[in-house]
């Protein structure tokens, strides 16, 4: 990696919020100390936990680089990020969640990338961690190549295909510049869940220089019991409200019917993901909430490009939310039909040719085996042979052969 200089002051300020985390804090910070950047400052925040978690802080309080802060009531990840901002000192910034794991080298690739392009933002690659599969594999859609220029540095508005489906709008594989996050004014909005979609976007959108590579540096933990992802439907309506700020910012910047065809596409498969994830009866109030919202936003089936999006979107127009619901249970019950059929086909595929390779394997044994019995008895016939009368014998005549064959070979290449 070549060298890049340091310029005075700190190059990244890792910020991350936590609330009740004593079962992995120590771990997740244990993996941000160890970081083979040469420096860097890391603020916590932590949110008014109640399970020993601040005890846990206190021991990293006294590392040089090390911040930690305690909120004096809970506000929620979005007001802890906001204030963490408000403390950072790093020419870059990165948010970081306080359940994933960190690769040792994530800063020093991630910084040295967006200093030696001189980049506003740096995306970056992950891994998916399911902890109640414990599968781990790669997130490729979380940067999609196919719709970003073939440019190492680009803008926003290079980007001629649907932004939103380019990245997802999550912040923690992102290193930003804290200047244009300063000048753009933008923060978090202060909302329970889904509050970095707002930010992530808006930022990206204002970035001249934006770049990507594809070190795979995060693995992103999914189905952590109690996380905020899986209790949504405490705060269902979030999502509405951020979508409302996308399009706010959009509007203020005087983009939005430019991007207008893509932000109807995102909503609606967005809200759709959002919606089949709910459970009990926010399920239901969340539907008649999204066919509200598409009215409001005067959302045009016209411009919906997608197939997936018109389906959808034709369902939630013509649909109750049962008959929403029993198509959606419907159409898994038919996809794990499908999968099972699959499964079978797969399994029966796999035993037929490890059958056939059994055969093989079997075969290739009785020819070895058949041919180490010829050696053998080869073998047994020459010392036989070796011994016997005659061959002792012959054995001076057998010389005698063997010196003038030899001397006439000799004698014809003269």
């Amino acid at each position: 990696m070549q060298e890049i200089k340091r310029v005075s002051g700190v190059p990244v300020s890792v910020v991350i919020t936590t609330y009740n985390s004593a079962d992995i804090i120590e771990e997740t910070l244990c993996n941000i100390k160890n970081q083979t950047l040469e420096y860097y400052q890391v603020i916590v925040v932590d949110d008014k936990s109640t399970d020993g978690t601040a005890e846990i802080l206190e021991k990293f309080d006294k590392e040089d680089n090390f911040k930690i802060v305690f909120n004096d009531k809970n506000r929620g990840a979005a007001y802890s990020r906001n204030l963490a901002l408000s403390l950072a000192q790093g020419e870059y910034l990165i948010f970081l969640d306080d359940d994933d794991i960190y690769h040792p080298d994530m800063l020093e690739k991630a910084y040295h990338a967006a200093k030696s392009r001189d980049a506003d933002i740096v995306v970056f690659r992950s891994y998916g961690k399911n902890l109640q599969t414990h599968d781990t594999s790669p997130m490729t859609w979380s940067i999609r190549d196919d719709l970003l220029p073939d440019t190492e540095v680009f803008s926003a508005r290079d980007i001629k295909n649907n932004i939103f489906h380019c990245f997802v709008w999550w912040a923690w594989d992102k290193i930003i510049k804290r200047k244009i996050i300063l000048e753009s004014g933008l923060r978090f909005q202060e909302i329970r869940t889904t509050n970095d979609l707002y930010f992530v976007f808006s930022i990206v959108l204002c970035a001249q220089r934006l770049s990507k590579i594809d070190d795979y540096l995060i693995t992103h933990v999914f189905d952590r019991k109690n996380s905020l992802s899986n209790t949504r439907e405490q705060s269902f309506l979030c999502a509405l409200i951020a979508l409302r700020g996308v399009r706010d910012e959009l509007i203020k910047k005087g983009v939005y019917e430019h991007y207008k065809a893509y932000y109807f596409e995102y909503c609606v498969s967005f809200l759709n993901w959002h919606l089949i994830t709910l459970k009990d009866t926010a399920f239901f109030e969340m539907y008649e909430c999204i066919k509200d919202f598409f009215q409001e936003i005067q959302l045009d089936p016209s411009l919906l490009a997608g197939g997936y999006e018109k389906e959808k979107y034709k369902e939630f127009s013509t649909l109750s939310s049962n008959e929403y619901l029993i198509r959606e249970f419907h159409k898994l019950s038919l996809d794990r039909t499908r999968g099972e059929v699959e499964l079978k086909k797969t399994q029966a595929d796999f035993k037929n040719t490890v059958t056939s390779l059994e055969h093989k394997v079997a075969s290739l044994e009785a020819s070895l085996n058949e041919k180490e019995n010829i050696i053998i008895k080869l073998k047994n016939y020459i010392s036989h042979m070796e011994s016997s009368k005659s061959w002792k014998i012959t054995k001076p005549l057998r010389a005698v052969n063997f010196f003038v064959s030899n001397s006439v070979g000799r004698g014809g290449r003269r």
